[in-house]
């Protein structure tokens, strides 16, 4: 008998997920989600997501109606899946165009452009095209999941002398139009790992790790800046979806969103909320702008930067530097287009000195709790 293995199943219809294990054998891909009830699955019927690259958890497709996802975690299965496969096949890859082109024949209207999309660009490119398709509902959902998961409500920061300061920061960024993207909020975590990140949906969490290891209220205020071009340029979204299958965009595309909450779920498993160098420029570049118009120098993005590599040889977790990579190019970069963007600050930020002295005074006596993500 084949081990089993632990793995989270989707069953297409909802976007939940349930515990399941998963044994492989020549029969096909063996699913037990409910004591009993072993669902087979073909393996003319299974498409290997993702799983081939070292370190990434297994994502299986069931290509049959509904289409059923699962994910392991176990690198193991990935050996155990191919050393099961009938001598000769292969399992079929999400970037698969003989999928593709039976799910376009059926998409008559838009078939030509899909196929030359999906052919020249692949499956990022389509993402970032259709991410304005996502009802607003269903990212705040998602984004929720995703802030809950990192910051419950009982680790969210409530005193106004930690919170404050962080806010008046965020205020003054979050309100730019954003030409559509969604409505930013701040949430403080109180959390020793060094990180902020946004969340689909506009959620910038910052966490108290973060707070402490920031040296002025100018650092801050380029952390938050960034995050919230990530936001303004939909930038959790836009990744969420390059991790889903293709034939959850392709049916996005034609108005089916069945698959959406399926999709960005196993997304959120499988992801972290880590960008490409493309998002990280774009992210950069938006707080350029954001803070030169705050006037506040722009190269104190760049300053926070240094400031968190120097803090890691300390033995502090930087979260933030594991999903936001500082290489010195990077930090160059950004003081070159801090000179271009505004040469003298008209002024510091808005939160005083006193004030920032008060929030770590304030962070210096609350008990944070260790996380990682």
């Amino acid at each position: 008998m084949s081990d089993s293995y632990p793995a989270l199943w989707f069953d297409g219809l909802s976007a939940d997920s349930r515990s399941a294990t998963v044994r492989v054998d020549a029969a096909g891909v063996h699913v037990e989600a409910f004591p009993g009830d072993v669902r087979t699955w073909p393996f003319e019927q299974v498409v290997l997501v993702r799983g081939d690259a070292a370190g990434e958890p297994v994502q299986l497709e069931r290509r049959a109606m509904p289409v059923e996802v699962i994910l392991v975690e176990d690198r193991a299965f990935h050996a155990a899946l191919r050393a099961a496969l009938p001598r000769g096949r292969k399992l079929a890859g999400s970037g698969g165009f003989r999928f593709a082109l039976r799910t376009v024949a059926l998409l008559a209207a838009l078939g030509a452009l899909l196929l030359l999309v999906a052919w020249r660009f692949g499956v990022p490119a389509l993402a970032d095209q259709v991410a304005h398709r996502v009802p607003v509902r269903w990212e705040r959902e998602f984004g929720d999941q995703v802030v809950a998961d990192f910051a419950p409500v009982a680790q969210q920061v409530t005193d106004p002398a930690i919170v404050g300061p962080a806010r008046s920061l965020h205020r003054s960024f979050a309100d730019v139009p954003s030409g559509g993207a969604p409505a930013s909020r701040l949430v403080v975590a109180r959390n020793d790992l060094v990180n902020a990140f946004a969340a689909p949906g506009g959620t910038v969490v910052v966490t108290t790790g973060l707070l402490r290891a920031l040296r002025t209220p100018d650092e801050l205020a380029a952390v938050l800046a960034h995050e919230v071009g990530h936001v303004r340029r939909r930038h959790p979204l836009r990744g969420a979806l390059r991790q889903v299958s293709l034939q959850v965009l392709l049916g996005l595309i034609a108005g089916d969103q069945t698959l959406l909450g399926t999709g960005l779920q196993a997304a959120g498993h499988l992801g972290g909320l880590s960008y490409s160098r493309e998002y990280e420029r774009e992210a950069d570049g938006e707080a350029v702008a954001l803070l030169g118009r705050a006037g506040v120098s722009p190269a104190a993005l760049a300053d926070a930067l240094e400031t968190l590599r120097r803090a890691a040889p300390a033995g502090v977790e930087i979260g933030f530097l594991s999903t936001h990579p500082a290489p010195a190019e990077r930090i160059a970069r950004i003081r070159r287009s801090a000179g271009a963007s505004l040469e003298h600050a008209a002024r510091s930020s808005e939160v005083t000195v006193e004030a920032w002295r008060a929030m770590q005074a304030a962070l210096a006596t609350r008990q944070t709790t260790k996380a990682t993500r």
